[in-house]
């Protein structure tokens, strides 16, 4: 069970607002690594976007382009499917939900039921629930299972406690 709001404290960072244990650890030096990853992933989505829009378009022999409207905290049914596969408190991914424009869903997962419980705090207080899907999984089960095409990530993020290599398999 969730611990009551009020024995929570709140971590504000770019347009994240997240509720955590007092015990949790949250690295504020790691707040550049979280923008770059924002403006890569942002970046990323406008391009992979206009390359599908392209592709469309050839299918269709030269006809209109369809054109999706990219809007940072609205579901886009054609949009990236992002893993934050070491999740912790969720904030990388509420910042994913409110800043990356042409975003399906996210996935923040993590092995903790205590991590989970945090994610789905920040997913409600945040109002992602039509973004965020919390997820108690080991990460490389969860990449392992996620292979088929509707199921599969156009994005995974990894930021582990040590070396990543474990991860890359998957």
């Amino acid at each position: 069970m969730a611990e009551p709001v009020e024995k929570l404290k709140t971590i504000r960072e770019g347009s994240a607002e997240i509720l955590v244990a007092e015990h949790v650890f949250y690295n504020p030096v790691q707040e550049f690594n979280r923008d770059l990853s924002i403006c890569v992933l942002a970046t990323f989505s406008r391009v992979w976007q206009r390359e599908r829009a392209e592709a469309r378009r050839k299918k269709a022999k030269d006809g209109p382009a369809e054109v999706v409207e990219l809007v940072a905290g609205q579901r886009c049914e054609q949009g990236l499917r992002i893993l934050e596969a070491l999740s912790a408190t969720g904030l990388r991914s509420v910042r994913y939900a409110n800043e990356i424009p042409g975003v399906k869903e996210i996935v923040a997962n993590d092995l903790s039921k205590s991590a989970v419980e945090s994610i789905e705090n920040s997913v409600r207080h945040n109002k992602l629930e039509h973004l965020i899907t919390p997820s108690f999984n080991d990460a490389m089960t969860l990449m392992y299972t996620s292979t088929h095409p509707d199921k599969r990530f156009t994005a995974i993020d990894l930021d582990p406690y040590g070396h990543p290599t474990r991860f890359l398999d998957g």
